[in-house]
């Protein structure tokens, strides 16, 4: 009869336990029902695709050929009091001027004269909005045309006030009028400020044509509310396996094995595959829906990047069900804290969530207190990582917008390569932080494995 060694029998034990072990796993999934948490990833997919229609980014077309508009009319106040044009100061020479401006405007606009620009903003100050427009006339144009009996000189200066209330945009209208105005008193010859012949100002605007400028990316859900979402179906899985764990421990039936010789690598071996073959199979569903609803996240990122950030963060939350398990003994108790890490993580996404925030946290020239906040975070709560890698992808999948006609088109995508990129972060124009590579983070996550 051949002997088998040490080494050789424990294989042979092990790989026999754990195969009983497994089986068992699967008996209890068919039992429990517990293969429905493959739903999740399928619900989470779901509920951004119809929370996408809130965050839809416009069409993504070049407006090579913007509409010309013209220039909105003055508009007349018509509060009690109210004067839609003013003007100083009030001076005989230039009444007739302010006459024909009010020609020009139409519109049952009249003109108010008042002593000079001190007295308009104090009349301002003390009835709010009682003025909507005001033209000031300078004191070199004023002094000139006093001087020479109402001709206007070869310089004429006027300010334009405009209300707060209203776009600088409102007062183009009533330049448009005074230019207007003062062209044909020059064409006039100056002979009179006030012609029966009224040159005519057509003024309009237009944008430039929209280019895609790299300035701002669509508020598209995934790509903003992404790490809420996908914060789920790992943590409702570590839910299930601490649950089941703890449910054994209770029942003593861990212990009823190891008497009968169970041995205990054996039995976590086996709840550790378990996991994985749920995480793997909730990790490629997750991946096929978010293709098969067209999100840009999953169609743009190359596929082992994903499943790979997907998976790590998967087990790091198998790892923490697996660490909860140790300390508890009651199935009641492991409802609540499955429960408590759900509400808990909620809350936290909600804030932790957020691309600036993260940034932030790990950009390298912080104060001591902030790196004290992301080390803590880095150890104690995978989330936290997921999050950080998650926005990388999310820099280069997103799509990019104008930011001034949000016309929109695709980025350039999340290669393998891109995991070991220097990342830099714009925060406005004049601020840029450096944080750690997406590869990097993704070692702190193996680190998130070995800690718990």
């Amino acid at each position: 009869m051949e002997r088998i060694d040490g080494a050789k029998r424990f294989a042979l034990i092990f790989i026999a336990q754990t195969r009983v072990l497994l089986i068992k796993n699967v008996l209890l999934a068919i039992r429990n029902f517990t293969y429905l948490i493959l739903i999740a990833p399928l619900v989470v997919t779901l509920m951004l695709f119809f929370l996408n229609f809130a965050f839809a980014a416009d069409g993504a077309r070049d407006v090579l050929h913007p509409a010309t508009k013209s220039l909105p009319a003055v508009v007349p106040c018509d509060r009690s009091g109210c004067v839609t044009i003013a003007y100083a100061p009030d001076i005989p020479e230039l009444r007739d001027l302010m006459q024909s401006v009010e020609k020009l405007v139409g519109g049952g606009v009249k003109t108010r004269a008042f002593a000079d620009e001190s007295t308009i903003v104090s009349n301002h100050v003390d009835n709010p909005y009682s003025v909507t427009n005001a033209v000031i006339w300078s004191n070199k144009t004023v002094d000139a045309v006093k001087l020479h009996g109402g001709v206007l000189p070869e310089e004429v200066a006027y300010k334009l006030y405009y209300s707060s209330t209203a776009s600088d945009t409102s007062a183009y209208p009533l330049m448009v009028a005074v230019d207007a105005a003062i062209v044909s008193a020059v064409a006039s010859g100056n002979d009179t400020l006030f012609s029966a012949e009224q040159a005519t100002l057509t003024v309009s605007r237009k944008n430039f044509p929209l280019v895609f400028l790299q300035t701002g990316g669509s508020s598209d859900a995934v790509s903003t509310v992404g790490p809420l979402f996908f914060f789920y179906p790992a943590t409702i899985l570590m839910f299930v396996v601490l649950y089941q764990i703890v449910q054994e421990k209770e029942q003593k039936l861990r212990v009823g094995m190891q008497l009968m010789g169970l041995k205990h690598s054996v039995y976590w071996t086996s709840w550790l595959l378990t996991a994985s073959a749920y995480n793997v199979a909730i990790v490629l569903t997750l991946i096929a829906a978010g293709a098969a609803f067209q999100f840009k996240y999953f169609l743009m990122t190359n596929f082992l990047v994903n499943y790979f950030l997907f998976f790590l963060f998967g087990t790091n939350m198998i790892f923490v069900g697996f660490f909860l398990s140790t300390l508890i003994s009651k199935v009641t108790s492991a409802s609540n804290a499955g429960m408590a890490v759900l509400l808990v993580g909620f809350i936290s996404q909600l804030i932790l969530g957020n691309a600036l925030i993260i940034y932030i946290l790990y950009a390298n020239d912080v104060e001591w207190w902030v790196k004290m906040i992301r080390w803590i975070l880095m150890i104690v709560y995978p989330p936290f990582n997921f999050s950080k890698c998650f926005f990388d992808i999310v820099q280069k999948t997103q799509v990019i917008c104008d930011s001034f006609g949000n016309a929109c088109k695709d980025n350039v995508g999340f290669s393998l390569a891109d995991l070991h990129a220097d990342q830099t972060i714009h925060l406005g124009p004049f601020t840029t932080i450096y944080v750690p590579t997406t590869s990097t983070v993704m070692w702190y996550m193996v680190l998130n494995l070995v800690i718990y």
